[in-house]
Formats: C-alpha cells, sequence, structure tokens
C-alpha cells in the first residue's frame, strides 16, 4: 500500500509540473515573423514557445514606441537602478534638466560629484477637487523626487528617503509594463510558492521517512520534490505575451546592433541618432559598445548632443574608457534605487490567464 501510495505521488506531481512548465512560458504570435506585431484590429492566434528568437539581422533602431526604460523592463522583467538612471539621461537629453560634473568630497565614493538642475517649472498644483487624478508618469516621478526641496540638487545631496522614493519610478515602469499586458505574470506568492513547492516535498519526505517510519511514503514525496524542481526550472520569470514577445525581440535586436560596431553597421544611422541611443544602451549593458561604435563613426570622443552635460575636463574626451559619460553612468547606477521585480508590485490582475492572451483586437499598443 506505501509503495502505490508512494507512485501515486510521484505521478500527481509530475503532472502538476508539466501543466506548470506548459502554462508559465512565453507566447508568441503566429504566422509573422518575430519581433513583428499584428495590424491594429486583427485577430492573430498566439502559441506557446520555449525560448525567445534571436533576430538574424541587427536592428538599427530601438524598439517600437517604447522608451529607454520600458525597453530595459521587458527585456527581462524587471526595474532595476539602471532604468532608473536611465530615465534620468533620457530627460536630460530632451532638455528637462541638465547635469554638471563637480569635483566629489574626500570621503566620498562617487569619481565626481554631479549637480542635476530642472530646466523650467515644475507641474502646477491644482486645488479643484473634481479633477481626477491621474497617476504620474516615470518621468515625472522621477523630477517630483528629485528636485523635491528645490530646482537643485547634487548626487550626493540626495537623502536616504528620496532614494526610497525613487521607488516609485520603478513601480510607475512595472505598472505600465502591467497595464500593456507584456507579461503573463504570477502573482508575488504564487511565485514564492512555485519556488519552494520542490524543497518542501524533500523536506516533507525526510519527516515522513525519520519521525513518522513511513520510508515508501517519504520516499514518494522525496522523489516528487526533486522531480517537480527539474520539471520546473529554466521557466521564464515572468513569461510574456505575445506582445511581449515581440518587443523583446526588437529590443534584442536592437542590442545586438549596439554590440556590432563594424563600420557599415554604424553608417546606417546618423552620428546625431547614435548620440540619443545612449539610455537604451544603459539598460541593454551595452554602454561600452556604443561608446566605442559612437566615437568611431563620429570621428571625435566628443560630438555634438551633449550639451546637456558639463564636465570638469574640456580634454574633449568625453567618451573616453575614464570621460565624464562612463562615469556618470557607474556613478547613478549605483546610487539609486534597489531591483524590482513584475511580481513585486501588487496588483488587482497579476496572475497567469487559463487562455492565451487577448486577441489582437483588444490589446493596448505600445
Amino acid at each position: 500500500m506505501d509503495v502505490v501510495l508512494a507512485a501515486m505521488v510521484v505521478l500527481a506531481s509530475t503532472i502538476a509540473a508539466v501543466l506548470t512548465r506548459s502554462q508559465a512560458r512565453d507566447q508568441s504570435y503566429q504566422g509573422i515573423p518575430a519581433g513583428e506585431l499584428p495590424a491594429p484590429g486583427a485577430s492573430t492566434a498566439v502559441q506557446f514557445v520555449d525560448r525567445i528568437a534571436v533576430p538574424e539581422r541587427p536592428r538599427p533602431i530601438p524598439p517600437d514606441d517604447l522608451s529607454p526604460a520600458l525597453t530595459g523592463v521587458v527585456v527581462d522583467g524587471r526595474a532595476d537602478p539602471i532604468e532608473v538612471a536611465a530615465t534620468l539621461i533620457d530627460l536630460a537629453g530632451r532638455g528637462r534638466l541638465t547635469v554638471t560634473e563637480r569635483p566629489a568630497g574626500p570621503d566620498s565614493e562617487l569619481s565626481s560629484d554631479w549637480l542635476f538642475s530642472r530646466v523650467g517649472p515644475g507641474p502646477e498644483p491644482t486645488e479643484d477637487e473634481s479633477v481626477e487624478h491621474v497617476p504620474a508618469s516615470a518621468d515625472d516621478a522621477l523630477l517630483e523626487v528629485l528636485f523635491s526641496t528645490g530646482g537643485e540638487v547634487a548626487l550626493s545631496e540626495l537623502s536616504l528617503d528620496q532614494r526610497r522614493e525613487l521607488n516609485q519610478v520603478t513601480d510607475q515602469l512595472l505598472r505600465e509594463a502591467e497595464r500593456r499586458r507584456w507579461f503573463r505574470r504570477l502573482t508575488h506568492s504564487a511565485d514564492t510558492s512555485l519556488r519552494l513547492a520542490g524543497p518542501v516535498l524533500l523536506l516533507l519526505g525526510a519527516v515522513a521517512i525519520v519521525m513518522l517510519g513511513l520510508p515508501w511514503f517519504g520516499a514518494g514525496l522525496m522523489v516528487s520534490g526533486v522531480v517537480f524542481w527539474v520539471l520546473t526550472q529554466g521557466l521564464p520569470n515572468p513569461p510574456v505575451t505575445a506582445d511581449g514577445y515581440a518587443l523583446r525581440v526588437q529590443a534584442i535586436g536592437f542590442r545586438n546592433w549596439l554590440n556590432r560596431v563594424e563600420a557599415d553597421l554604424q553608417a546606417e544611422v546618423p552620428v546625431e541618432d547614435q548620440v540619443g541611443y545612449l539610455p537604451y544602451a544603459m539598460v541593454l549593458d551595452a554602454v561600452e559598445p556604443w561608446r566605442t561604435g559612437l566615437a568611431q563613426a563620429a570621428g571625435t570622443s566628443t560630438p555634438d548632443g551633449f550639451g546637456w552635460l558639463t564636465p570638469l575636463a574640456t580634454d574633449g574626451r568625453l567618451l573616453a574608457a575614464d570621460g565624464a559619460i562612463p562615469r556618470l553612468i557607474a556613478d547613478l547606477a549605483t546610487q539609486l534605487v534597489a531591483p524590482r521585480s513584475i511580481s513585486s508590485v501588487a496588483t488587482g490582475a497579476n496572475l497567469i490567464p487559463q487562455e492565451p492572451s487577448p486577441a489582437a483586437s483588444d490589446r493596448p499598443r505600445s
């Protein structure tokens, strides 16, 4: 009887693991090339896939209509400090703030201190209670927190409370990703349960053997734990919908382009556009190839387009390995906020759906 019960436990665990694996996978659209979205209003079937398709040719432009920070989120389902840093650099490039390099203090961990100055006034406050509250965008949230004490602030002067409040930026990014239905995500509790199921079964099996004197049943539980753990390893976390899959393929194609510095590929894009790719290179972990490729294409380590940054040195080495741009990025990435995952943001619609993602006609455009 114990042998039969143990076999049933192993079988049930195997079935549960297989069903979990079949549902917790990425989706893609059928019948259209990877990285493309169906035409608006088109009803396109989706399919489950085991891995992201790697584009055959590097993509010389960023993903369609995606900010740098959202590009980083769609790639890995996380909002890391680099996404916040990229948002800041993107705002500077769009004329919303300027950055001035200043000497760091003797005890500072920063390579330099960086003074951020807001360009233009902040949003006008309103006392009209009839106006519906619209949640701030990640851009607005960052500016509001960064300049909460005035129009200028140095990186070294950011308070602990301000850094904590910068989590608003990561929360906004993750909520926007969920609003656009890029991820078929688990709730935080369900994700935790999935990760703990295997170890818990192993522990229960040991208890059954040692304390209850049920060797066959305990062995069955332990085998079940191993089977469940093995079959649920390597699942995407979180899995993406067909929309998220297409945008992720675009992002990977663009990352491949940034990582290729051949002259013929660099010539595809004007230098002024490549300057604006900096925040994308940040979230795609491609700053170094972007830096060397841009300097090669421009024929100088100080191309036009960085008027938002005033460095200490005026030696024309802005893009050098030890120049102001690489040092600014490194300081921002280590001084802002802690990483956040899509499963850490509580919302009402965060369960993996039982059916494939909604019809293309119902999905919000990115």
